[in-house]
């Protein structure tokens, strides 16, 4: 084990990668946090699964974090030389957030992290895989996340104006008439058009509100 200092570590459910960091993302400001190694099996399984460590483990890190502005009780990082991946747990020993790290602080990392011994953490899995994320990107996620809430609510409004306006400026399709055939096209099709179609919508009614 050894302690990296001064980085920046940016705490989702899900790992997402630094160039999906958002702007309005908590980033914890870290002073000094411990870095361990462990083998790619394990990294991979604490990445993607839900994980509940020993008891001993959790103790071994306890109040090892610190933070410029705030306290982190069970806090590490982990590494298989390959990649760097900052942990989060709760007082029980459950993985509650996972962070990368900027590219610049994770190659820092990796210059020492061959010099570790291999750390073993004793483990169970309350879950598997079930953070592996897709090929779409998190602001792909998020859109149409965003854009499926929108048309929920107007379609159990029954405000099918809406929906038939939506439906033929993104599709230019005259020849359909079902309003639940058009509402499921539109939560299905590409979130970032719809998104335009709706931040377009959403700024010609303040003009002429």
């Amino acid at each position: 084990m050894i302690n990296v200092y001064d980085l920046l570590l940016n705490f989702n459910l899900n790992l997402y990668e630094f160039y999906e960091w958002e702007e309005f993302d908590k980033i914890s400001n870290i002073k000094k946090i411990p870095l361990y190694r462990v083998d790619s099996d394990l990294l991979y399984s604490f990445c993607f699964s839900d994980i509940n460590v020993s008891k001993d483990f959790l103790n071994f890190i306890y109040n090892k974090t610190l933070g410029f502005y705030e306290k982190y009780d069970y806090m590490c990082l982990l590494t298989d030389c390959n990649r760097v991946v900052g942990f989060k747990f709760d007082n029980n020993g459950n993985i509650i957030a996972r962070s990368s790290l900027l590219i610049d602080e994770e190659d820092e990392c990796l210059k020492f992290s061959k010099d570790l011994d291999i750390t073993k953490i004793n483990f169970k899995f309350i879950n598997k895989n079930i953070y592996k994320l897709n090929n779409n990107t998190r602001r792909y996620n998020y859109l149409h996340y965003k854009n499926n809430l929108y048309l929920n609510n107007i379609y159990n409004s029954k405000d099918y104006d809406q929906i038939n306006y939506l439906y033929l400026e993104l599709f230019n399709d005259y020849s359909k008439s079902n309003i639940l055939y058009k509402y499921d096209k539109l939560k299905e099709c590409n979130p970032f058009k719809l998104n335009n179609l709706l931040n377009k919508k959403k700024k010609l009614n303040n003009l002429f509100s």
